[in-house]
């Protein structure tokens, strides 16, 4: 919550977005645009994600769709105009938000586990893309947590400190 940002910012720095209706990701990146001063996107943190338990053989097609619009094809389509911004600026860092369930499925939350693992791939396919002007990270806290000791150095309880920490990484991943 912009409230508790660490990294001093109010409200009026962060820009939350339905990411469900696939013509919101441009007006985003246009109100982006008209509050920052420079004129350059640093960088972006996809942070989508609804989960709807249910189980796999009473899925909808309408289900399915709800959740691939927020989750997946919302956070491709904020980061390729981001990327397309950042590449006229000099360049920037796309953070992706997934969770444990993109490494351990959770059966009953078919859709977000299938969603967050295209997140995961989509995130590594981008990095690979448009490296070296724009470096892309899937971010799964849970993981990150256990299998990446480095990031617990100043992790807050709300895990901001590893998104912080990809943020300032200098190299590339895919």
């Amino acid at each position: 919550l912009p409230e508790n940002c660490p990294w001093e910012a109010g409200p009026e720095d962060h820009i939350q977005v339905d990411l469900g209706d696939p013509a919101n990701t441009a007006d985003a990146i246009e109100e982006i645009k008209r509050r920052l001063p420079d004129g350059q996107l640093h960088a972006l943190v996809n942070n989508a994600a609804i989960m709807e338990r249910k189980p796999a053989l009473e899925i909808t097609p309408d289900d399915w769709s709800r959740v691939m619009e927020t989750n997946l094809r919302g956070p491709f389509f904020m980061a390729q105009h981001a990327a397309q911004w950042m590449l006229t600026t000099g360049g920037g860092v796309i953070v992706n938000i997934a969770d444990l369930s993109a490494l351990h499925p959770w059966p009953s939350y078919l859709t977000h586990t299938i969603s967050k693992s295209g997140v995961v791939a989509m995130t590594q396919t981008l990095a690979l893309a448009l490296a070296p002007s724009i470096r892309a990270f899937p971010n799964q806290l849970p993981s990150l947590l256990s299998e990446e000791p480095a990031l617990l150095r100043g992790v807050d309880r709300n895990g901001t400190r590893p998104v912080y920490n990809r943020l300032t990484w200098n190299f590339t991943t895919g």
